[in-house]
């Protein structure tokens, strides 16, 4: 090959030559290893290791370019699978953990796949084909939203998701609906009350009928319960207390009543107290009682005492009802038994106190109780005709107007 160099120059040196040999080498090898291909239909030789650098553009018989390219942090390796085979393969939208993210709307199509786990959307539904072998809606498959409605007389029940029910008034009863409330009104809930003489009929939802007692009759009101009593007929009214043991007088206190023996229609309440008790009449109806008080004291040395029974009386009272009262100084300078009763009627009025205070008494007189209650004792006991005349004119101060 020198040879015919030579013959084609013959002013060639053997240092000119080798390098004409050594550029016509680089040209060939670079004509080798990258031989455009024209088309998809050509072959094309790579190098050992096939890697393409920058994007890749493929164009299949079009005008546009279909371009590959990525922004890995890592190698990845992408396999294409053949449809209806085993999915083997994966995608670029699938993560480390195998889950599919996708950045905008995932559009389904119907399928007649029978592959379990396939999605479609089938008949405005989004199904599932499931272990049963068969399309499933994915979530509740509505039915009917209201049921059954049953009322006192008759029933209702949905056929489809579009059924309405209907909320009507009756009589007296009229319904409204604004925004998500139904409201429901009574327009006469109390109609026409009638007495022996007269009547009444209710205008408006809110009126009222006032049940009042005249005559000895009287009425109350404690939570939904409404109490009509009669004081002017019936069983009258008694209560008994006492002692239930013998007691020892304090000077300008009380009697410390502390047993209650009987209380006819539970309308007093003892109000015990070791320097005195009281008792609260606590119905609600105005009433007349006599009252009855015995005493049986004791003492070693001559004593006076006097004593005022009234209603909410205070110390040394200057109004009262009954007034009990004994001079040992008189009769027996050696002291010993004294006793005393009086009776009287006093008026009383819900919560009025019936109260006993001595204007004087010694302290240590002793108050003979225990089973001799006889001894020492107050008893009430309703008077029915004064009642009715209490009721009609009033009281003040346990004394009838």
């Amino acid at each position: 090959m020198l040879s015919r160099l030579k013959k084609i120059n013959p002013d060639l040196s053997a240092s000119g030559i080798a390098l004409v040999i050594a550029m016509l080498s680089v040209f060939i090898a670079l004509g080798s290893d990258n031989a455009p291909c024209l088309s998809a239909n050509a072959t094309c030789s790579v190098g050992q290791n096939p890697e393409f650098t920058g994007d890749i553009d493929i164009k299949s018989d079009t005008i546009y370019n279909a371009t590959i390219g990525h922004n890995l942090s890592a190698n990845a390796t992408y396999s294409l699978v053949q449809p209806g085979y085993n999915h083997t393969g994966n995608l670029a939208v699938i993560d480390s953990a195998n889950d599919l993210n996708v950045g905008g709307a995932v559009v389904f199509g119907s399928s007649a796949t029978s592959t379990l786990g396939a999605v479609r959307f089938d008949s405005n539904v989004l199904q599932v084909y499931d272990s049963s072998g068969a399309w499933v809606g994915v979530g509740a498959n509505p039915t009917d939203d209201i049921g059954q409605v049953t009322s006192d007389s008759g029933s209702f029940t949905a056929s489809s998701q579009q059924d309405n029910i209907n909320v009507l008034g009756g009589v007296g009863v009229t319904t409204s609906i604004t925004g998500d409330s139904l409201t429901v009104n009574a327009t006469n809930d109390i109609g026409t009350v009638a007495g022996d003489t007269g009547s009444f009929s209710s205008s408006s939802p809110s009126d009222t009928v006032n049940i009042v007692g005249s005559g000895g009759i009287s009425t109350s009101v404690t939570g939904d319960t409404l109490t009509i009593s009669s004081s002017s007929g019936g069983t009258p009214i008694t209560a008994y207390f006492g002692l239930s043991a013998n007691q020892t007088t304090s000077s300008q206190n009380g009697v410390p009543f502390n047993v209650e023996k009987y209380d006819s229609d539970n309308c007093f309440t003892l109000n015990y107290n070791s320097v005195g008790s009281d008792i609260t009449y606590t119905c609600a109806d105005t009433r007349v009682f006599k009252v009855g008080v015995r005493y049986h004291f004791y003492h070693s040395s001559a004593y006076a005492w006097v004593q005022y029974v009234g209603v909410n009386l205070a110390n040394y009272p200057s109004a009262y009802q009954m007034e009990l009262y004994y001079s040992d100084a008189v009769n027996d300078n050696n002291g010993g038994h004294d006793t005393g009763y009086v009776e009287n009627y006093i008026c009383l009025e819900q919560n009025n106190d019936l109260e006993f205070v001595f204007g004087s008494m010694p302290n240590g007189v002793s108050m003979r109780g225990s089973s001799q209650l006889q001894r020492n004792n107050v008893q009430v006991s309703e008077d029915p005709g004064l009642t009715a005349l209490a009721q009609s004119n009033g009281c003040t101060n346990g004394v009838i107007d």
